[in-house]
């Protein structure tokens, strides 16, 4: 919900925005598949197999990183210097904050790099929509590279895109919280502790319609996650490393205001 153009010393940036985090790839079927073979284990009354626990194992861990998730979030940005600014942003899944530089005006056109970091305010009982699987002490910081480009048409519309990476670090407790004795009998230790990180890299594009001080911004981002922890199986007795990234979808709508 922002453009290339930095805001200047003494104005300020608002916007409030609400989107939904989708992770298309294997995450999403990992997790549908997980819930699943959960709800029909709670309907046959029995103990998950060996094969069945590491599906569980594999859709928990995907529901803790890449969640599919509606968030709502408030920004404020204020100028610094000239063509320096910073802005914080405060959602339903943590607080960022960033600095943007603008390094080529070209009237109504912009070009600016920035760096932020997020802190994820996650908690054990949002994962435990799979029944079997509970993870706590999760803790996750993102660490991005925004490179943006925006075009201005007098004063009604807006355009921008441009290229991010994103490198996310965290951390885990996972455990089993039915069928305990199952996991214990196939020689698994009662914690599985991860620390992991994973990449994102992809695209921005927004347009923003409105005049002088008020927009409605429509925005999209789209890439590619790359994300393989390394976790117990219960097959193999070792841990191994599970696929869960793939294509990944932020489709969002903001009201910005420019003050």
């Amino acid at each position: 919900m922002d453009t290339a153009r930095t805001t200047d010393p003494g104005h300020v940036r608002v916007n409030a925005a609400m989107g939904v985090y989708v992770p298309a790839g294997t995450a999403l079927r990992l997790v549908s598949d997980g819930t699943d073979l959960a709800k029909r284990l709670i309907a046959e009354s029995r103990d998950p197999t060996v094969e069945e626990l590491d599906k569980m194992f594999e859709a928990g861990l995907a529901v803790a990183v890449l969640p599919i998730a509606p968030v709502q979030e408030l920004q404020i940005r204020t100028g610094i210097v000239r063509n320096l600014d910073a802005g914080l942003r405060l959602a339903t899944t943590g607080a960022r904050l960033d600095l943007k530089f603008r390094f080529w005006n070209g009237g109504d056109q912009h070009a600016s790099i920035g760096a932020g970091a997020s802190k994820y305010f996650f908690s054990g009982p949002v994962f435990d929509a799979l029944s079997f699987v509970k993870i706590d002490d999760f803790s996750r910081w993102d660490f991005e590279v925004p490179l943006l480009f925006s075009s201005e048409a007098g004063e009604t519309f807006r355009f921008y895109g441009g290229a991010k990476y994103v490198l996310s670090l965290f951390s885990m407790d996972e455990k089993l919280v039915k069928a305990q004795h199952v996991a214990e009998q196939n020689g698994s230790p009662d914690v599985f502790r991860a620390k992991e990180k994973m990449h994102f890299v992809g695209g921005v594009a927004g347009i923003m319609l409105g005049f002088r001080h008020v927009f409605v911004a429509l925005e999209l981002t789209a890439g590619y996650t790359v994300a393989e922890p390394e976790i117990y199986s219960f097959v193999s007795k070792r841990p191994e490393k599970r696929s869960l990234g793939g294509v990944t979808l932020y489709p969002a709508l903001g009201l910005v205001l420019a003050l």
